[in-house]
C-alpha cells in the first residue's frame, strides 16, 4: 500500500523497472538522455544517502528543505529523496525577487537549501550579513502589521523609520547547488554581530546568526560522499510517519497577489489522494508521456508529476536554452496518453 510519495515511486520502480522515468530534451541537435525507473530509483537513493551524510544531523523528521530550481530531471530526484528522509519540502518561485525569496525562507526555516547555480545571486543575499538593507518606512514589516501576520521582529521595528533587516537564516547549515560548473565545493562564511540567545555578545537583535559558516556543496561533490545504494540496502520508508506535524509532505506558497505569500501544508495523503484522481480521471498508465511544463513549485505541476511517477508514465524535461524550450516552457507531446498542464501565464 502506498502510503507517502517517495512509495509512489518505490511503486513505479517495482511494476515498471524498464520504463522509461524522465526524458530530458536538450534541442534538434542533441540526443535526449532518458532515464529507466530502475535508475531513477537509484539515482534517488544516491541522493538521500547523500545528503544524510553532508548535512545528517540537521536532517531531523519533518525538518524542511527549500527548492529554487527550475523544472528539470534533478530536481525531482531530490524532491523524491526529501520525501524518502522523511523531510518537508519546500518549492520557492523561481519569478520571485529577492526580498520575496528572504520572507519565505524564515518563514519555513530550512535547514538545507537546494539551488540551480545559475539563481544563486537571489538566494546568497538572504545568507549572509549583506543581506543587511534599509526597511523602506511602508515596507514588509509594516505590510504584516496590517494583515495581522505580524511577527515579534515586525512589531519591534514597527514605527521606527528605515532600519536594517538582518539575515534570517538561523537554521540553514547548507546549500546544494545544481549545474554548478566547477563541479567543486566552497565554504560560505555566514558571520553575525550577535547570536540573539546567549547575550554575550551584548546584542539582542532579533533572527541575528551566530558567527558560523554554511556549506555550499555542488551536486557532483555531494555524490561524491557516497557509493550509488541498490534499493534493497536502503528500505523504502515506514508506512507511520512522524506524528508532529502529521505526514506533511511538501509547503507551498501562494501567489502573493493580495499579500504576503504564504507557505500551506500539504500531507502525503491529501497528494496521493490528488494524484489518484488524476491517475483515474486521466487514465493514466505506464505509457502516459507527460511534459512537465507547469513550475514543480505550484501544486498542480508538482502534483501531475506524483501522478504520473505513481502510474510509471514518462516525465518529459525541456533543458533551459534548448531550442524550442526554456525549461518548462512551450512544449507539446504526440502519442496516447500525451499530456501537460500549465498555468496560463506561463504559456
Amino acid at each position: 500500500m502506498v502510503v507517502s510519495v517517495s512509495q509512489a515511486l518505490h511503486h513505479a520502480a517495482s511494476s515498471n523497472p524498464s520504463g522509461v522515468a524522465a526524458l530530458t530534451y536538450r534541442g534538434p541537435s542533441q540526443a535526449m538522455s532518458k532515464t529507466s525507473y530502475t535508475e531513477f530509483l537509484a539515482r534517488t537513493l544516491h541522493v538521500a544517502q547523500a545528503l544524510s551524510i553532508a548535512f545528517g544531523p540537521h536532517l531531523v523528521a519533518q525538518a524542511r528543505v527549500a527548492f529554487l530550481c527550475r523544472n528539470h530531471e534533478l530536481l525531482l530526484i531530490y524532491l523524491y529523496a526529501v520525501s524518502e528522509l522523511q523531510l518537508i519540502a519546500a518549492p520557492l518561485n523561481t519569478r520571485w525577487g529577492m526580498e520575496e525569496i528572504s520572507t519565505a525562507l524564515r518563514d519555513c526555516d530550512p535547514a538545507v537549501v537546494v539551488c540551480d547555480a545559475d539563481l544563486w545571486p537571489l538566494l546568497r543575499p538572504s545568507l549572509g550579513p549583506e543581506a543587511e538593507r534599509e526597511r523602506d518606512a511602508d515596507g514588509l514589516g509594516r505590510k504584516w502589521e496590517r494583515e495581522g501576520k505580524g511577527r515579534s521582529f515586525d512589531r519591534e521595528y514597527e514605527g521606527r523609520g528605515p532600519q536594517k533587516q538582518p539575515s534570517m537564516m538561523g537554521s540553514i547549515r547548507g546549500v546544494v547547488l545544481l549545474h554548478a560548473r566547477d563541479g567543486g565545493e566552497v565554504e560560505a562564511e555566514v558571520a553575525g554581530e550577535g547570536c540573539g540567545s546567549c547575550g554575550s555578545c551584548g546584542r539582542r537583535e532579533p533572527f541575528a546568526l551566530p558567527s558560523r559558516s554554511i556549506r555550499s556543496i555542488s551536486h557532483e561533490a555531494l555524490l561524491a560522499l557516497t557509493t550509488v545504494p541498490s534499493s534493497s540496502s536502503f528500505p523504502s520508508p515506514a508506512p507511520s510517519g512522524p506524528a508532529l506535524p502529521p505526514g506533511v509532505h511538501c509547503l507551498i506558497y501562494t501567489s502573493g497577489s493580495t499579500g504576503t505569500p504564504k507557505g500551506v501544508m500539504l500531507s502525503h495523503a491529501a497528494q496521493l489522494a490528488q494524484a489518484r484522481t488524476k491517475i483515474t480521471l486521466g487514465k493514466y498508465h505506464p505509457g502516459t508521456v507527460y511534459l512537465s511544463m507547469a513550475p514543480l513549485f505550484h501544486v498542480a505541476g508538482l502534483n501531475s508529476t506524483l501522478a504520473v511517477t505513481w502510474a510509471g508514465g514518462t516525465q518529459v524535461f525541456l533543458e533551459a536554452g534548448a531550442e524550442g524550450g526554456r525549461g518548462g516552457g512551450r512544449g507539446g507531446g504526440r502519442g496516447e496518453g500525451a499530456g501537460a498542464w500549465t498555468p496560463p501565464d506561463w504559456l
